[in-house]
């Protein structure tokens, strides 16, 4: 991997986590990153890391800038409204506020450090499976609280992150520094979450936005063993009856599974594409994970 084509991760958002991290912990939740933010750290891991992989690590993607951090809360968390309303204010505490004017309330907050770093945080959760729980939560689309007094913060609900409670990672430091409470979801929440973002995209018509959550899906790719593509195949399957993942075989077959296909242009199309991708180990992992899925 070429070190100028590296991009890096703020120095605010890596102060955020360290911070996130411990004081979440006090109430009993657990810092989970997705998206650009929980893939920078994962890699950054797998890079430093032994294992072998399916795609030789002189293959892979440079991590693409980090703008914000986003955080799946836990289901339990956000069914609880003790939990809940302790996170809130921990972000008070910390010096975060919410963001006016997105639309959504209570969703996205912000913090300027005193060096002028800003780091801005948003909140998902994942669907919601359990009955009791469910019970507990008040959902006004795309949001969702617990029921009861309005305490300050929302959360994204984002059907599309598939057991994001299951097989957790725990990142144990980010750019050489020990943290602790950091979890990003399994590689196989990733890559449904990430195919659901470039579909997205790419049906608005937002081919920019497409092009980087299809490099996303490579870089996913590039840091399976044999071990996380089985572990996957058997949840894929597993759940071939759910509207989710339904959908993500069709966006599998459909975008991903040859290399003259969209969103393979898409990549070749990305600042960040070398030559030395391996495009097409990416293509038949992705067929031989959704061919039972149809």
């Amino acid at each position: 991997m070429e070190p100028e084509n590296r991009t890096i991760m703020g120095k605010g958002n890596f102060r955020a986590l360290a911070e996130l991290g411990t004081a979440l912990l006090a109430c009993g939740a657990k810092l989970i990153l997705c998206g650009g933010s929980g893939l920078f750290v994962w890699q950054m891991e797998e890079e430093a890391s032994s294992s072998q992989k399916i795609i030789a690590k002189s293959s892979w993607c440079a991590p693409r800038e980090i703008n914000d951090v986003d955080i799946l809360l836990e289901t339990s968390i956000v069914a609880d409204l003790t939990k809940f309303e302790a996170v809130a204010q921990i972000l008070n505490q910390l010096g975060y506020t919410a963001i006016q004017g997105t639309g959504v309330e209570f969703m996205h907050f912000e913090k300027i450090f005193a060096n002028n770093e800003r780091t801005e945080l948003n909140f998902l959760t994942g669907p919601i499976v359990d009955e009791k729980l469910a019970a507990q939560i008040k959902v006004t689309r795309p949001r969702v609280r617990p029921k009861g007094r309005v305490v300050g913060l929302h959360a994204f609900l984002t059907r599309e992150a598939i057991g994001f409670c299951e097989k957790l990672k725990p990142i144990k430091e980010v750019a050489s520094n020990p943290i602790e409470n950091l979890y990003v979801p399994s590689a196989m929440t990733f890559l449904v979450m990430k195919m659901h973002a470039f579909f997205d995209q790419f049906q608005k018509g937002k081919n920019e936005k497409a092009s980087v959550h299809a490099i996303d899906v490579y870089r996913i790719i590039c840091m399976f063993n044999d071990d996380t593509l089985a572990e996957t195949k058997d949840f894929l399957n597993s759940h071939r009856d759910n509207d989710v993942l339904r959908l993500t075989t069709e966006i599998a077959k459909e975008y991903f599974v040859s290399e003259e296909q969209q969103a393979l242009a898409m990549i070749r199309e990305s600042s960040l594409f070398r030559l030395d991708f391996d495009l097409g180990t990416m293509c038949t992992t992705i067929a031989v994970l959704f061919q039972d899925c149809a």
